[in-house]
């Protein structure tokens, strides 16, 4: 059985999972997120699979100031180098696309593919609007009113309404709304409003010209949070960048988790 660790690695805290190889893959998760909770399938991934933590997120420590796109690429390489990987194949989910096409564009050698999922190469207006009131939220959320106000945007924002009406419905195994908000509430990583930040600022557009890895560009047809229309840029940008659509919101891991791992596993294909 596949073990999974969690390790510290210069000082990039990472979840490493696999064998040791010289080739693996490098799991990026998104703002507010975690490697356990967007990719949550890690484990049954082919091979070396290494997701590093975020600034302020899991066990990693707070950065205590802004946060950068290029630190969050020099933290994945050092993860990347750490866990014995010369090359990979990266996997960028919503602010982890971004970072990953950094990576793919100013690393090709290291870069075997690429595939972004429900990501961005900047923020549209509407998504700094959007952007803007998750922080508002997070201002209010140190007292239980605020933390369930938060929650339910969240909730909200970040699911389709195809997966409510599951839940109207009495589908097996759904979640009540009001749940989804309080977990969320609950768990709410430290770092998150420096990388909700980040994604309202980064521009990684000038990058998308020089990925030369084979690109998958994952859609979630139904997002609230990142409009499919970001993805729209990435496949217009990425040379040569193909399309899948996946009928979610934005939270594809909680949504439709195995068609996720399933466009993964398609687009790696045999390593």
């Amino acid at each position: 059985m596949t073990t999974t660790r969690s390790v510290l690695v210069s000082p990039v805290h990472s979840l490493v999972t696999g064998p040791a190889d010289s080739h693996g893959i490098l799991l990026l998760h998104g703002a507010g997120g975690s490697p356990r909770a967007n990719y949550p399938f890690q484990a049954e991934l082919p091979g070396r699979a290494v997701a590093p933590f975020y600034p302020g997120t899991g066990p990693a420590p707070a950065a205590g100031g802004p946060v950068e796109i290029d630190t969050l690429v020099a933290a994945a390489l050092a993860a990347a180098d750490d866990a014995g990987l010369a090359t990979m194949d990266v996997v960028g989910y919503s602010l982890g696309a971004a970072v990953a096409i950094r990576i793919a564009a100013r690393h090709p050698h290291r870069v075997r593919r690429l595939l972004l999922a429900a990501g961005l190469a900047h923020a549209s207006p509407s998504l700094r609007l959007t952007l803007a009131t998750w922080l508002a939220l997070l201002e209010r959320a140190d007292d239980p009113e605020g933390a369930m106000a938060h929650g339910r945007f969240l909730a909200w924002v970040s699911s389709s309404e195809q997966h409510w009406d599951r839940t109207d419905r009495g589908h097996d195994g759904a979640t009540e709304p009001e749940e989804v908000a309080a977990l969320i509430a609950a768990n709410r990583p430290p770092g998150t409003a420096e990388l909700v930040r980040l994604l309202g600022r980064l521009d990684v557009r000038p990058d998308l010209p020089h990925v030369t890895a084979p690109t998958l560009v994952v859609v979630a047809a139904d997002d609230r949070l990142i409009h499919p229309s970001h993805s729209d840029a990435l496949l217009a940008g990425i040379p040569g960048a193909r399309r899948a659509e996946v009928r979610a919101g934005h939270n594809l891991a909680w949504e439709t988790p195995s068609e996720l791992q399933g466009a993964i596993l398609e687009h790696l294909g045999d390593r």
